[in-house]
């Protein structure tokens, strides 16, 4: 709570835009403190690698699942490697 789940969630957002990262399924109960809606707010949700699942909010929450990572899967599969010279490291706190 407080300050406690700001950190979580610039954290967790900072995750989301990590290089590795091809694709993100962010996965929600519906309960919890830092739900979807409250957490969207420290992401780009204009990046297509992000997307997102309220359990409460299907019926069944393996099949809508699966579809998703189906849709993320083809994402991730259209990333390409590019070498990039070593001075463009950027380490941020």
């Amino acid at each position: 709570m407080g300050e406690d789940q700001t950190t979580t969630q610039k954290l967790l957002s900072s995750l989301t835009r990590h290089s590795n990262a091809g694709a993100v399924l962010i996965l929600g109960l519906g309960c919890e403190n830092n739900n979807l809606s409250v957490f969207k707010n420290f992401l780009d949700l204009s990046d297509e690698r992000l997307m997102f699942l309220n359990t409460q909010d299907v019926e069944d929450e393996l099949e809508a699942g699966y579809g998703i990572i189906d849709t993320l899967l083809n994402l991730a599969n259209q990333a390409r490697r590019e070498s990039v010279p070593l001075s463009k490291l950027r380490i941020e706190a």
